[in-house]
């Protein structure tokens, strides 16, 4: 249960990043669908900082 909060925390999360387009995890294609698969896989989720270099 508390994966799904976190990741629902972590979606809004997303949406406060303001000055560069971030690459929504369902958009993701190639080389950062791969990154964000590998950081889920290796931490858990996708934190926003991740994201944010994507």
């Amino acid at each position: 249960m508390s994966g799904v909060i976190v990741r629902a925390a972590l979606r809004k999360s997303l949406s406060r990043i303001r000055h560069v387009t971030v690459v929504r995890p369902a958009d993701a294609r190639g080389l950062v669908a791969d990154v964000y698969r590998q950081a889920e896989r290796d931490f858990g989720m996708l934190a926003p900082p991740v994201a944010l270099h994507s």
